[in-house]
């Protein structure tokens, strides 16, 4: 519904101006703040997705150390806000999710892939990786030989437990910064 504040009698010409020009001063700021939220480019920030394979939490506590997931996520986070990181997280046990995770990544996000086993026993995500351009970490907690692994994989952590994902994020963050 339009309503024409011209012909409002109870208004006197000058606040029918000044209403007229709030309006638009509003929904012109409202453009601009718009206008210029979705011209900024996303170049400077670091988007990490963080896929845990299977096996990765059994009984809410995470296989590659001694930590409850809940800490384990809660540090991750923490030292992604640090490190000035987006970061978006998934687990699974079920590889078909993950590679649909795999396959639906943003072309911009790293993906740090935490896998506990050997990723040569899990040919169908080896293929994802293969199918995408996305750049991947892989994080071993354990120290696991994953076998030959597809050249999206730009690097692999493995052996550091715990401190395997502060690497991976400074590792990611490196990465943004070099492409």
């Amino acid at each position: 519904m339009l309503l024409d504040v011209r012909s409002t009698k109870a208004s006197s010409p000058a606040t029918e101006n000044s209403l007229l020009r709030a309006a638009d001063v509003t929904n012109e700021s409202v453009a601009a703040a718009a206008t210029d939220f979705l011209e900024q480019t996303s170049d400077s920030i670091t988007e990490i997705l963080l896929i845990h394979g299977p096996c990765s939490f059994v009984r809410s506590t995470w296989t590659g150390g001694n930590i409850t997931k809940a800490d384990l996520l809660r540090e991750v986070h923490n030292l992604a806000v640090e490190d000035e990181i987006s970061l978006v997280t998934h687990e699974s046990n079920h590889e078909g999710t993950i590679v649909d995770w795999l396959l639906n990544a943003k072309e911009n996000e790293i993906i740090v892939l935490c896998w506990v086993g050997r990723l040569s026993d899990s040919p169908t995500t080896l293929r994802a990786l293969e199918l995408i351009n996305n750049r991947v970490i892989i994080v071993s907690p354990i120290g696991v030989n994953h076998g030959v692994l597809p050249s999206s994989v730009v690097g692999v952590l493995s052996g550091f437990g715990q401190l395997s994902f502060g690497l991976a994020l400074a590792a990611a963050k490196n990465l943004s910064l070099q492409h």
